[in-house]
């Protein structure tokens, strides 16, 4: 089961080469999104001029939608001080979306600097 960031739906969405290594995870199921993606590809759709509608509609059945949850917040919210400790590019975007996909015990495709090498992340 893979967890897919917003970076990874980003590749898909201008189908590159990496976002086809997602278009093969997505072909295989049991793919999850957390929320705070939504808001990040709004974000992207908006600065591109495309219809935020019609992108999300495109992860939300494609993809489960993972809610946040108390221990996630209380996850994300250690995880950023840590990690801002000896980086401080870091941010609670990326500490939100890590901290859902290790609560729910799920690999994360990412190709963000930020995560290489952390426990459960599969690099795109």
């Amino acid at each position: 089961m893979m967890m897919l960031d917003t970076g990874s739906w980003v590749e898909f969405f201008r189908g590159t080469q990496k976002g086809e290594k997602v278009r093969e995870v997505i072909s295989k199921g049991q793919v999850y999104t957390s929320m705070i993606s939504l808001a990040e590809l709004s974000t992207w759709c908006l600065k591109n001029r495309l219809n935020v509608e019609d992108y999300l509609k495109v992860v939300k059945t494609s993809s489960v939608v993972l809610k946040l949850s108390p221990d996630i917040i209380k996850k994300a919210g250690s995880m950023n001080y840590i990690q801002k400790r000896d980086n401080p590019t870091w941010n609670m975007l990326d500490s939100l979306i890590y901290a859902t996909s290790r609560v729910y015990k799920l690999d994360l495709m990412t190709d963000d600097e930020h995560m290489k090498g952390m426990d459960g992340v599969v690099e795109l």
